[in-house]
């Protein structure tokens, strides 16, 4: 082989040889892989709808797409979605928004550190009609309905927490309250429209007039002393027996020489005998027979006939010394003390009192003045001393009429055991009620204590006499005594008393207080308490 022929085929080798080294060299850098991953990255999230509306309850789908720097969309990246106010938007893991509340909130998407967002106004599903039931109802004069309403949206379902406003179209037909309560007013028909959101549905109301078929006269019979009161109430029913509200009575006696009525059903014993009562309420009447029956002799004057001996006198108040006008006043020197600020305690002249003289203490209800509602015309007092024994006896008179407050009760008397006490009071919350003297625990068995042996009335406008006994048992929480007469009759008699302290009896008042009443309830007229010979004794 020539020189020049070697020389060739050395050269085409190192060629190839250098080549290949220049390729080696070329892939040892990556350049382009460094720009293929910067393209590949999330640069931006598109959020749509950007801005949307869904009703509460309602559901809708938000869609997020992620895009690298050049604006191209990116397939198959991770997605978290959030809410900035769960309270009235949720969503969930694929973007789908729920309403919840009415309000605004931001749905935003996050991937790779790159957040978008839409705003989303959650609106009230509109009330498109409104469904009231029962469509027709047939109701008396003096009856109630009630109707409910129902708004629901445009597919016919409920919706709840709208306002509903009730109208009647002719309230002197029928009136109808917020509620959808309905009233019969006279015979008549009525429309009673609900509206919510500007919808309305409507009830057709017809009121017709009942006839009377019976009516019902209770006490019946009824006994009633001479010079003393008994309540009848009538009760019109219709032919099922059913009471009839808002109809006319009168009254009647088949002998007024014995009993008369007034107009509201009160009967008054005038001789001894027997009279008939009548009701009549649209032609329809029922009766009631009324037996007068001498009246029981009262205790004599100045006499406590029930107090138990080994006890001495504390105090014997007949109301002597006038009753000063203000606060924490003695009363004369008898050891009694007044707050009467406002001068509605009075010492006035009853001929008619069985005390030792004339002179009685009058409480005064004033007529239309609210100052009295939950409170005492004044509050005469006197300390006992704590003793564990103490016996009370007094003369007491309720004024005929004597005007309740709308809690049915008036309080007579208090008895304190340091800052606790225990009351006496008249009840007219049911008829008849205010004849009754119930005893109520403010503390310690907190209840109310009906008579137990007998019911004495406690007829308005005459006296009465009140003696009441308390004494400790050998544990104040087990077996304590009160005992009460009314006109020397026993009428409670309880060994079993809880009283509220083992501290002693401490305080007696008359503080006589209308209630209790509502603010700013007053009664319609004046009307009087008045106390007479009071006696305190103890051992």
């Amino acid at each position: 082989m020539t020189f020049l022929h070697k020389l060739a085929q050395r050269l085409a080798r190192l060629k190839v040889a250098l080549l290949i080294g220049l390729l080696a060299t070329l892939a040892c850098e990556r350049p382009v892989t460094a720009v293929l991953n910067t393209a590949l990255r999330v640069a931006s999230i598109n959020v749509s709808p950007a801005a949307a509306s869904v009703p509460v309850g309602r559901a809708m789908q938000l869609i997020a797409t992620p895009r690298d720097s050049t604006g191209a969309p990116l397939t198959g990246r991770a997605l978290t979605w959030l809410s900035s106010n769960l309270n009235v938007a949720a969503v969930d893991g694929g973007g789908l928004v729920t309403g919840q509340a009415p309000g605004a909130a931001t749905i935003a998407a996050v991937s790779e550190g790159v957040t978008g967002t839409a705003t989303l106004t959650v609106t009230n599903i509109p009330v498109a009609s409104v469904t009231v039931t029962p469509v027709t109802a047939s109701i008396s004069p003096g009856q109630m309905w009630q109707l409910t309403a129902s708004p629901k949206d445009a597919n016919g379902n409920p919706l709840t927490g709208r306002v509903v406003t009730w109208a009647s179209s002719a309230t002197a037909i029928a009136t109808v309250n917020v509620s959808g309560l309905v009233t019969g007013v006279t015979a008549g028909s009525a429309t009673i429209t609900a509206t919510s959101e500007g919808q309305s549905g409507t009830a057709a109301v017809t009121v017709s007039v009942v006839p009377v078929a019976s009516v019902t006269v209770s006490p019946a019979p009824a006994s009633v002393p001479v010079g003393q009161t008994v309540q009848l109430t009538a009760t019109p029913r219709d032919a099922n027996n059913n009471p009839l509200l808002g109809r006319v009575v009168t009254w009647v006696s088949s002998n007024t020489l014995v009993a008369t009525v007034n107009g509201s059903g009160l009967v008054i014993g005038v001789a001894t005998g027997s009279a008939t009562i009548t009701a009549t309420s649209e032609g329809v009447t029922g009766t009631a027979v009324i037996t007068v029956t001498v009246p029981p002799p009262p205790p004599p004057a100045g006499t406590c006939p029930n107090q138990p001996g080994g006890l001495t006198t504390l105090t014997d108040f007949d109301f002597n010394a006038v009753l000063p006008v203000g606060t924490a006043m003695p009363v004369g020197t008898s050891g009694w003390a007044i707050n009467n600020d406002l001068g509605w305690a009075t010492r006035v002249v009853d001929a008619s009192s069985p005390g030792t003289n004339t002179a009685v203490g009058q409480w005064r209800y004033p007529g239309g003045d609210s100052r009295i509602a939950g409170g005492a015309p004044a509050t005469m007092y006197r300390n006992v001393g704590a003793p564990r024994e103490v016996f009370i006896c007094v003369w007491f008179k309720i004024s005929n009429p004597f005007y309740l407050p709308s809690s049915g009760m008036s309080k007579l008397f208090f008895q304190f055991f340091q800052s606790n006490q225990m009351f006496w009071y008249f009840d007219g919350r049911n008829p008849g009620d205010h004849h009754t003297l119930w005893l109520r625990m403010e503390t310690g068995e907190a209840g109310n204590r009906a008579p137990n042996v007998s019911d004495v009335n406690l007829t308005w406008g005459v006296w009465h006499k009140f003696e009441g006994y308390l004494k400790y048992g050998t544990s104040p929480t087990t077996n304590s005594i009160v005992r009460v007469w009314i006109d020397g009759t026993l009428v409670e008699d309880y060994n079993n008393v809880t009283f509220m302290n083992d501290a002693g009896f401490g305080e007696w008042q008359f503080s006589p207080t209308w209630g209790g009443s509502l603010p700013g309830e007053s009664p319609p007229a004046d009307c009087f308490l008045w106390y007479d010979d009071i006696h305190i004794s103890r051992p």
